[in-house]
């Protein structure tokens, strides 16, 4: 049985709100024009040359269809109702873990903006970020932001390491949103990752896990930085300790197998790298008493995990083209980072393409337990006779009838094992073993 070591059993009576949201894919081209038209054109390339947030302007159009990348009115209709959520809340920080641009970057930059140079395709990957984070920073005026890289957001293909002019202009131009703009600026361009505090007690370690990934194996330049990671995250760590501190990690990939992808039949992999997965969990396990939680993104779902007696989770995507429903959450946080409840929030843009924010569930009452206890009621859990796998089918991808672009509907039975072992397995035989109902 695990035990809940990173987690204090004591809660503050000082808890801090934070908003968490994740992949939000806007589609800046979509946006200009579902088509390619003169106009959408020049509508794009207006975007290119124009690094001012604020004078970012589209013409009217409807909102994205469910299923279909994030076009610019349902990003500002989604943060103008969110405004009603969160009004209220104090809340003060807000965790944003990932993929900020669509989906196909590259290829609608040829198509919108033929014979376009590198330069061009740079400037409108980060003129898009930074309208994003821009927009985020508008709907909750009084909250500082901690960004940490997705997979999408770079001006090469899909989890390929950016150009060096895009990371310069990254820490230099998004660094106005963060909590601490100087050390964003000063560390973001070596490596995608930075360490800022949360408050005087704990500290946010921002990771880059796209160099880990499956997809970058044997990529030098994705090998080099994985590895000077590893190096810093363990001073760190190690730092922290000596300082009597805590940590919150966020990671836009997590941890174990591709689940969609082997539920949909593929042969069984990671979605990290196990020379990287198996050395970061490890020193996860190695600082587990520093570590108090860690938050991820990637998968669009409302995901639980635990690896080295650590809770995980990330929330629903923003974006809704996973085929989930769009949503977010805001956690409580005591004083010492350990998590005391949270609550998340989505809209049934499944049947009704409306973006009426609603509660979808709350920890506590839901679960009926505390968040210190999450790590040995998570890793127990087992479908017969438990009311969690009901909950866990109905909240996974906001109540939408098919999880993700796999089409592999969690609601039917056939298909819980392989979500029930990636909650408690990241080790693939284990993982398998659990599939197959032979748990060791």
């Amino acid at each position: 049985m695990f035990t809940l070591s990173s987690c204090s059993s004591g809660v503050s009576n000082s808890n801090e709100n934070i908003l968490i949201i994740t992949d939000i894919h806007l589609d800046p081209f979509n946006s200009c024009g579902t088509s390619v038209t003169s106009d959408s054109k020049l509508c794009v390339l207006g975007l290119v040359n124009e690094s001012n947030p604020a004078n970012w302007h589209f013409a009217d159009s409807l909102p994205n269809n469910y299923g279909e990348e994030t076009n610019n009115t349902f990003f500002i209709n989604g943060l103008t109702n969110l405004t009603t959520i969160v009004k209220g809340q104090n809340i003060s920080k807000i965790f944003v873990t990932g993929d900020l641009l669509s989906h196909d970057f590259p290829t609608q930059f040829e198509s919108y903006v033929p014979n376009g140079t590198q330069s061009q395709h740079t400037e409108l990957a980060i003129n898009t970020m930074n309208y994003v984070l821009y927009k985020i920073s508008q709907a909750v005026p009084n909250a500082k932001i901690y960004y940490i890289f997705g997979n999408n957001d770079t001006d090469q293909s899909d989890y390929s390491y950016p150009t060096s002019d895009f990371m310069k202009l990254a820490a230099s131009r998004l660094n106005q949103y963060m909590a601490y703009p100087e050390i964003f600026k000063n560390n973001f361009a070596n490596g995608g990752y930075y360490a800022m505090p949360l408050n005087q007690n704990v500290d946010i370690l921002a990771l880059n896990m796209n160099p880990l990934t499956v997809e970058n194996e044997g990529n030098i330049i994705d090998d080099n930085i994985a590895e000077s990671q590893f190096v810093w995250l363990e001073n760190q760590l190690y730092n922290l300790r000596s300082r009597g501190k805590k940590a919150i990690i966020l990671q836009h990939e997590p941890f174990g197998a591709n689940v969609f992808d082997i539920a949909d039949g593929y042969k069984p992999d990671y979605n990290i790298q196990p020379k990287y997965g198996d050395r970061y969990q490890a020193l996860y396990g190695k600082y587990n008493d520093v570590i108090q939680n860690y938050y991820f993104g990637h998968y669009h779902m409302e995901d639980y995990m635990v690896v080295e007696s650590l809770f995980a989770m990330s929330t629903l995507g923003f974006s809704v083209d996973f085929n989930n429903n769009p949503g977010f959450k805001i956690i409580q946080l005591s004083d010492n980072g350990s998590l005391v409840n949270f609550t998340t929030y989505y809209s049934d843009y499944n049947l009704s393409n409306s973006l009426q924010w609603s509660e979808l569930y709350s920890f506590q009452n839901t679960y009926g337990i505390n968040a210190t206890d999450a790590v040995n009621f998570f890793f127990n859990i087992s479908r017969g006779g438990n009311s969690f796998w009901s909950n866990y089918v109905k909240n996974y991808s906001g109540g939408a009838t098919f999880m993700s672009e796999s089409k592999m509907p969690i609601n039917s039975e056939s298909n819980w094992a392989y979500y029930e072992c990636q909650i408690k397995y990241s080790d693939m035989t284990k993982y398998l073993q659990c599939v197959e109902g032979n748990e060791i």
